[in-house]
């Protein structure tokens, strides 16, 4: 509501209508809209209008059923839109749009119609819409209520009394037990399932990708019995779940910005036999370790050396500046069995998007050099590219390796409080990808990457012959007839005059490819 007012603060003055749009009951989580507050802005802002979707606060609440918004309103304002359906509480077709505003209403009966599309409801449908508005208007409805409301406390206070963290403790019938990772709600849900009780687990992109959870909506075909059972098999199976995924109360608490804490002492985790450790620097790294796992791809020892000497020490209001951490994981007798490193630094948010909105966003970008970026703590850096990390494979205890190695990145990543976590460049039959997605990570396809590790010949026939049959044909038309036309040296370094064209030729092909469209990176 802060944020609300600030717009309101700002746009206030700006437009004849500012218009705020909410869910009376938010469908996942099942907390209300803070309808006191929306009338206290509505009484000081005029210019606030209000458009709310009451569809999960219908005919449980309300006399007559009306619903969770229209019971903290005699009247419906004539600056808001209200909108709701049969089809969540009674499973009946039939909505409507209401407002206190009449012209608006009138303009919506007459103009609305060709603004949407429907088919004709079926005879049943329009049967059992007729019945559910009949009961709405009939002291049955309250039985149904009270009965609900029985049955949503009951499975409140059970859960309450269990010890199962909830996201909203409000009068609802919605409940949502978070789970944060994917993997633990999906366990949790098999748990269940083989107690032969069936929930739904609530995933992306229904939730962000790391909120995941079981989401819950008690109904009057509940018994109190299948009520107490659910919530004696949560009690049983929400701990055990947590444990099997490597998950814990601290880290479901560190995703959804909320405090868990577990109602007796969570046991040790074998992924706590791996001591990790962070570093903040290369030069407390052991080389020969370092370039015994790392130095098959593009940056050995020296040369991360060398980039973090450089991009580390660049002004920190330079986009290019880099904080460069490494990560070492050793097993309980001190082998190292992970190895990586991340940088945070300045990321546009349209990197890896296509070239034509890139383009369109650097224009904005010339008068607002920041726009659409953000703080990103990223594995390697943008600078280079390749597998930027070492896990021992062949580990005994590989799966719990995998949590040791997440655990100690993302720990670092939550006290930085960064903006995004970006692990890369994984093949796409990596080992870590399902480990990845089940740990709530979004998996975004990067550009193609070209390896050449051949090296064994001498002439060009040679290495043509090393080609595929495609490749040789562009070989031959688009190299071979202008070999001659070139002198090739390799040089142990450039010239000024040399390092000044190379310059001006990244410069040129950089403004003209926003294929990945990061920072220009000074001389």
């Amino acid at each position: 509501m802060d944020e609300l007012e600030n717009y309101l603060k700002t746009l206030n003055n700006r437009y004849e209508k500012v218009w705020y749009m909410a869910d009376g009951i938010y469908s996942m989580y099942g907390d209300c809209l803070p309808v006191e507050k929306i009338k206290e802005l509505m009484h000081r802002y005029k210019r606030l209008f209000v458009y709310v979707d009451d569809v999960h606060g219908m005919s449980w609440k309300g006399v007559n059923g009306t619903g969770f918004i229209k019971s903290h309103w005699d009247s419906i304002p004539d600056r808001m839109v209200l909108v709701s359906t049969l089809s969540k509480t009674f499973g009946a077709s039939g909505a409507f749009v209401v407002s206190g505003d009449y012209l608006l209403m009138s303009k919506i009966r007459n103009f609305g119609g060709p603004l949407t599309f429907s088919a004709q409801l079926e005879p049943s449908a329009v049967a059992a819409a007729i019945a559910s508005a009949k009961i709405h208007l009939s002291t049955e409805i309250i039985e149904k209520q009270q009965k609900l409301q029985k049955r949503i406390d009951a499975l409140q206070n059970a859960l309450v009394h269990a010890g199962i963290p909830l996201m909203s403790t409000g009068d609802t019938p919605v409940f949502f037990i978070p789970t944060g990772m994917p993997d633990t709600a999906y366990t949790l849900m098999r748990k269940l399932s083989i107690d032969a009780c069936f929930v739904n687990p609530a995933l992306f992109p229904a939730v962000p990708v790391n909120n995941a959870g079981l989401r819950i909506t008690v109904s009057n075909h509940n018994s109190l019995q299948d009520i107490d059972y659910l919530a004696r098999l949560l009690e049983k199976h929400y701990d055990k779940a947590l444990v099997a995924t490597g998950n814990s109360y601290k880290k479901v608490g560190r995703a959804f910005k909320r405090q868990f804490v577990p109602k007796k002492e969570e046991p040790a985790k074998k992924e706590d036999l791996f001591h990790s450790a962070v570093y903040s620097s290369i030069a407390e790294i052991d080389e020969v370790l370092w370039n015994s796992v790392l130095d098959d791809q593009a940056f050995d020892y020296a040369g991360t050396k060398f980039l973090q000497g450089y991009f580390s020490s660049l002004p920190s209001d330079d986009p290019n500046h880099m904080q460069f951490k490494y990560y070492l994981v050793r097993n309980s007798s001190g082998s190292v069995e992970a190895l990586t490193y991340t940088t945070v630094s300045l990321w546009k948010e349209d990197m890896l998007s296509h070239e034509m909105v890139s383009e369109r966003i650097e224009k904005i970008r010339l008068e607002d050099p920041t726009f659409l970026t953000e703080r990103v703590m990223g594995m390697g850096s943008s600078f280079t590219e390749g597998s930027h990390m070492y896990i021992n494979k062949g580990s005994k205890d590989l799966r719990f390796l995998q949590r040791a190695f997440f655990d100690c990145i993302e720990g670092e990543f939550e006290k930085g409080g960064y903006g995004k976590l970006v692990l890369r460049d994984f093949k796409k039959r990596y080992f870590l990808y399902h480990t990845a997605q089940d740990r709530g990570y979004l998996v975004a396809d990067m550009p193609d990457a070209a390896v050449f590790c051949d090296f064994n010949w001498n002439t060009l026939e040679e290495f043509e012959q090393q080609l595929s049959k495609r490749s040789r044909r562009h070989f031959r038309k688009e190299v071979l007839p202008y070999v001659d036309y070139y002198d090739v040296t390799v040089p142990d370094q450039l010239s000024i005059r040399d390092l000044t064209v190379c310059y001006k030729m990244y410069c040129e092909v950089k403004a003209n490819n926003f294929s990945i469209n990061n920072f220009e990176y000074s001389m």
